[in-house]
């Protein structure tokens, strides 16, 4: 599914003719980009907890 998006937006993006496609192509890759940014950075904050690496602020001051 993700393959099929990145293809799509690749094709549109490489055959836009006017300004205002390639804007459209653009955003929609940044998009798509972002939304996978999210659901990976939510995957790695679930599954990785970092409880016991908690800084005590005592430490420094």
């Amino acid at each position: 599914m993700l393959l099929f998006l990145v293809n799509k937006i690749l094709n549109g993006f490489l055959k836009a003719e006017t300004d205002r496609e390639l804007t459209v192509w653009l955003l929609m890759g940044f998009s798509v980009a972002f939304v996978v940014f999210v659901i990976i950075s939510r995957y790695l904050t679930r599954h990785y907890d970092h409880d016991d690496d908690d800084i005590d602020i005592d430490e420094f001051l």
